[in-house]
């Protein structure tokens, strides 16, 4: 396949590459799905890994959340001051 680069007007050319998986010559696409099962393995196991996370506790979520208030809430006061002309 041959494409024109937008910047400079050269030809690019890709190749296609090929493995052998279990006596089969396919393109690397397809061999990786073969022998991942279309998922990169780091990503699976992050996946299962999040289905065994214990849920957080409501307790901790709300006082997060109070937590993240009085921070954004000293974060306006800090610009509205930063705005005021100094005296």
């Amino acid at each position: 396949m041959q494409t024109c680069c937008p910047h400079c007007g050269a030809l690019l050319t890709t190749t296609d590459a090929t493995v052998t998986v279990r006596g089969q010559v396919m393109g690397i696409g397809q061999g990786l799905a073969q022998v991942f099962g279309g998922r990169d393995p780091a990503l699976a196991k992050l996946d299962a890994d999040r289905k065994k996370i214990a849920p957080m506790p409501d307790s901790v979520r709300k006082a997060n959340a109070i937590l993240r208030a009085d921070i954004l809430a000293k974060r306006a006061d800090r610009l509205q001051n930063l705005n005021k002309p100094k005296a």
